[in-house]
């Protein structure tokens, strides 16, 4: 014999049911608010039972997007209309009402302005805009003209593309079924073909070519253009660009402030200290003797200056007084060292040179200053007894002092 409560449900069931058939717990509750909970009791029950009610999710209203959120249960979110009411059409205006849902109605071009010529009007599906159509009776059937039927006969006015604009393309295709007008309303093409201009179009003038300026901002390239590739660098010959002629001078060039100048630094090869290897702008680096230049007290001019590498001396540089020099120094400062006597027994010797008497000269010179010759004439030397003075040669006639 069977329980019958194996049958009924287990009545009175409260948690686990003693009969040992029902399988709830005290609730049955998933957290879910797009559920039912509930419990299936029975011989072979299953315990609890959740039962999705999204679908249950409808608040009427067309205009809304529902749906079910698990934490909340049911949202209703109004249309974005511009989005989901869309039928891209432009000649329509779209709308969403609760009982409809999305309504699209076309756009008004109905109302009138006053044309006497006007029957109608219709809208453009590229912009949405109403465009006005004419009186067939004074149609031509040229999407390039404006027809007028105020007068009559019917005139029909060429239409002007441009619109005063000189940068839009004046061609018109007459038989267009654009409902406005033939008009392409291209931009012209305003490339000459030259690769050297920039090119342009103002509206007030049309097109403009102006001339392409090449920079490549390198002092070192010559910047040119060609019509057919546009601006050209090409580095130019230093040695023709930058060279004046100074074969002291290193020629470069430096791309930001172009063509450089530094001198030479010659290299002296000769191992001789009285050999200097100067430049010169002609020849370049070049042998050159060494110049020697007196920095006495005396006076410069009467010195020969030369170098002598053979000597130990510093700089090598020496220096020797000319004959000139001498005798103008013994003119000078005779009185001070010999006398009167010795200045007039010189002047009668350099007198009488010129004529006779050369033995008369000398005797009178070397009597005048008897015992004083060796200490006080300068003409005299110690060493070989003989003066200076061109009278005292040896195998001469003219006596020799004691």
């Amino acid at each position: 014999m069977y329980n019958f409560r194996y049958f009924t449900g287990c009545p009175g069931c409260a948690g686990l049911c003693a009969c040992g058939v029902c399988q709830c717990p005290d609730t049955c509750d998933d957290g879910n608010k797009c559920t039912t909970d509930g419990c299936t009791l029975g011989l072979n029950g299953n315990g609890c039972s959740y039962k999705d009610i999204s679908a249950t999710c409808v608040d009427g209203d067309r205009c809304t997007h529902d749906s079910c959120v698990p934490a909340t249960g049911c949202v209703y979110t109004d249309f974005n209309v511009p989005v989901d009411c869309t039928d891209n059409d432009l000649c329509t205006t779209d709308t969403c009402e609760p009982t409809k849902g999305c309504v699209h109605t076309d756009v008004n071009c109905t109302f009138y302005n006053g044309d006497p010529c006007l029957l109608g009007a219709v809208c453009s599906a590229n912009n949405g805009s109403c465009g006005w159509y004419k009186d067939d009776i004074c149609n031509d059937d040229n999407a390039c003209t404006v027809n007028d039927c105020s007068t009559t006969p019917c005139k029909f006015v060429p239409i002007d593309c441009t619109g005063g604009n000189k940068c839009i393309s004046p061609i018109c295709q007459r038989n267009s079924t654009n409902p406005f007008n033939g008009c392409t309303n291209a931009t012209i093409n305003c490339d000459d073909g030259n690769e050297c201009t920039v090119d342009d179009c103002s509206p007030a003038t049309g097109c403009t070519h102006t001339p392409k300026i090449c920079d490549d901002k390198n002092a070192c390239t010559d910047d040119t253009c060609d019509d057919k590739l546009g601006c050209v660098y090409t580095f130019f010959n230093i040695s023709e660009r930058c060279n004046k002629g100074d074969l002291c001078t290193n020629y470069t060039c430096d791309a930001s402030v172009g063509c450089q100048e530094a001198p030479i630094k010659c290299d002296n090869t000769f191992n001789d200290s009285c050999i200097w290897v100067v430049c010169d702008a002609l020849l370049g680096c070049s042998p050159a003797p060494k110049q020697c230049n007196y920095s006495g007290t005396k006076d410069a001019a009467c010195y020969i200056n030369y170098c002598d590498s053979s000597k130990s001396d510093t700089d090598n540089c020496y220096y020797e007084e000319t004959d000139e020099c001498k005798l103008t120094v013994i003119v000078s400062t005779g009185a001070a060292i010999l006398g009167v006597g010795a200045i007039v027994g010189i002047i009668i010797a350099a007198v009488v040179c010129v004529g006779t008497g050369t033995t008369l000269a000398v005797l009178g010179f070397n009597g005048a200053f008897s015992g004083e010759f060796e200490n006080k004439n300068p003409l005299y030397e110690k060493e070989t007894k003989e003066g200076k003075n061109p009278l005292y040669k040896r195998n001469s006639k003219a006596p020799k002092p004691n």
